[in-house]
């Protein structure tokens, strides 16, 4: 979960210790009343944690499908899985407020997880 008020245009990294293992990865937002866009990137491992044996964590995130828990983020968060700050087809990317708005992306197989990085904004790109 991500917590806390979100104000103004920022990024923010989570280091996972330890790392997770999952197939499917769903990231909260909490605590906000208007809409945010917002933006993702997940890094990982392929086959193991990441030690001085394994090679250092990349993006596992891109191009994977993604759902949202709006109806209508559902239809644009395929463009919000990769971490791209461009809109595509001037798509907004936008997640309504809620009670428990999230994202969840689809790694499509076991990965290792070893951090999220979020970038959010309040003000539209104006």
């Amino acid at each position: 979960k991500i917590r806390g008020p979100l104000a103004g245009d920022f990024v923010t990294s989570y280091r996972l210790t330890p790392e997770v293992t999952a197939k499917a990865y769903r990231v909260y937002i909490v605590d906000f009343t208007n809409r945010i866009e917002f933006r993702w990137m997940l890094y990982g491992c392929w086959n193991s944690s990441y030690n001085d044996l394994s090679p250092p964590p990349q993006l596992i995130s891109g191009h994977q499908t993604a759902v949202s828990s709006t109806p209508y983020s559902t239809y644009y968060a395929k463009y919000v899985n990769d971490g791209n700050r461009l809109a595509v087809m001037s798509a907004p990317c936008w997640v309504g407020s809620g009670l428990r708005p999230y994202i969840a992306i689809d790694l499509e197989r076991p990965r290792f997880v070893h951090s999220v990085i979020v970038y959010s904004q309040l003000d539209d790109d104006k």
